[in-house]
């Protein structure tokens, strides 16, 4: 039974949200930390500066990381509420532990954001003293930041009292030994165990999608900006989409007007070599990495010892003219963009071929064709006026399949020829961890097979009468 235009819509918008959001989660919640490349290039501050977590607090609030990530989140009542941004795991871990096992969650959050107001106090003065014994109560309050869910905290504070080189850091520390006693003599430890939702208009998602600090938002078509170059997401990937859709759509199109015709010939000639040659080709078509069929065809025919008739990278000539026309550019690329839509083809052409005379063979032996033979229609009619016409709906079908194939598939060859497409992109993004880039490349891609599958489905509707009277 055929889903009706009404329910398959709804199934494309559904998609279209599934793909936002992952292309969303994927940036925010990869490994690593964007944030500190970020501070090594734009500020010159490494892991090891002294500065180095009140640089990335800033930086955070800047760019709006230390919101929460969506509009609500599971969590308990411990933790409802009281969010805050740290630079390192440990202390974030830490800030956590207090909450549950506490659960007094306010008093938990004053003492957290007091630490990070000390830590903020003792980089100033340690900028303008440099005293040892600033380094030596930074390090005590490092510490008590990191464990004081697990240590016996009252032996920390007499540490800190009896220590005659911070004595000038006792009003600091008085401050902080009564926030710790406030949260820790009220104890509501149970609310760690009561199960809450937190909502939160002000998110990270919100920003992304309808506007923040770093973009005007998804739904103005503004895909944010890259963590290295500071570009616009949007002119840096323009050009690049061109290339990968005009690649993968040329494929696409030579081996279909070449893969259909030559198996309706093979079907029609009944050629039993000529069948096990196709076979074979298909089969190895099938077999073969498209890394593989590159490297290949740069050995043969790049290679200054062999033929070395093809450029062997890039997409036009070193100091072309910008002011040529687009016909004398076009011209001139010819010979570099042949061996990468090979490439691209030549498996994509096996398996066209092998599936179209597959699904011919299948039509020949149905009851349809024995009638048409016994009107007296000879071989030839038969094959491309009957059976061809019945099985381009399902090869139409196989074109929703095949594009993610080849999107999939561009990331080697692009590599590999050093094509500027947005699957080279991908790999220098991967490699640099531009989530920002990343991203919008992800969301690209899903939303170029989603509008594939509507256009397919689009097709296989007009071209089969079946689809349209069980629809109605």
């Amino acid at each position: 039974m055929n889903t009706s235009p009404t329910k398959k819509l709804a199934l494309y918008i559904l998609s279209g949200f599934a793909v936002v959001l992952t292309s969303f989660f994927i940036a925010v919640q990869m490994p690593g930390d964007a944030l500190d490349n970020l501070l090594l290039r734009q500020e010159k501050v490494s892991v090891s500066s002294s500065d180095y977590e009140i640089k990335k607090i800033e930086m955070a609030h800047r760019m709006g990381i230390d919101k929460p990530l969506f509009y609500f989140r599971l969590s308990s009542l411990a933790e409802t509420g009281y969010e805050i941004y740290f630079a390192t795991e440990n202390k974030k871990d830490n800030y956590s532990n207090l909450l549950r096992k506490y659960g007094n969650s306010k008093e938990v959050y004053l003492f957290a954001r007091k630490c990070q107001y000390a830590d903020e106090v003792l980089d100033a003065l340690n900028k303008k003293y440099n005293l040892s014994a600033i380094d030596k109560f930074s390090g005590n309050l490092q510490f008590i930041q990191n464990n004081s869910a697990a240590t016996n905290m009252d032996s920390v504070w007499t540490m800190i009292e009896k220590d005659h080189s911070l004595t000038d850091f006792r009003p600091l520390t008085l401050i902080l030994k009564q926030s710790w006693e406030k949260l820790s003599q009220q104890p509501h430890s149970y609310r760690a165990y009561i199960p809450a939702i937190a909502f939160s208009a002000d998110n990270r998602f919100n920003d992304w999608f309808f506007g923040g600090p770093l973009s005007q938002g998804l739904i103005h078509f503004d895909l944010g900006t890259s963590f290295f170059t500071g570009e616009k997401i949007t002119s840096l990937l323009k050009n690049k989409i061109a290339w990968s859709l005009g690649f993968s759509l040329t494929a696409i199109f030579i081996a279909f007007i070449i893969g259909i015709p030559l198996a309706a010939w093979i079907v029609y000639k009944k050629n039993k070599n000529l069948d096990k040659f196709i076979r074979l080709f298909a089969a190895t078509g099938y077999a073969m990495p498209v890394y593989l069929v590159g490297v290949i065809l740069l050995f043969l025919f790049s290679n200054p010892d062999l033929l070395n008739i093809f450029p062997s990278s890039g997409v036009k000539p070193i100091g072309l003219n910008d002011n040529v026309s687009i016909a004398g550019k076009l011209w001139a690329s010819i010979p570099y963009l042949i061996l990468p839509l090979i490439c691209y083809t030549f498996s994509l052409l096996a398996f066209v071929v092998s599936t179209t005379g597959d699904l011919l063979r299948g039509q020949m032996l149905l009851p349809y064709i024995v009638t048409a033979r016994a009107k007296g229609l000879d071989d030839k009619t038969i094959v491309y006026h009957h059976a061809l016409k019945n099985v381009l709906p399902p090869l139409i079908s196989l074109l929703a399949n095949i594009f993610p194939a080849i999107i999939g598939g561009s990331v080697i060859i692009e590599t590999l020829f050093s094509i500027p497409g947005m699957g080279n992109e991908i790999v220098r993004a991967c490699l640099s961890r531009n989530f920002p880039l990343l991203s919008a490349i992800i969301l690209i891609s899903g939303f170029a097979t989603i509008v594939m599958y509507a256009l397919v489905d689009i097709a296989v509707y007009r071209l089969d009468p079946r689809i349209k009277s069980s629809a109605a």
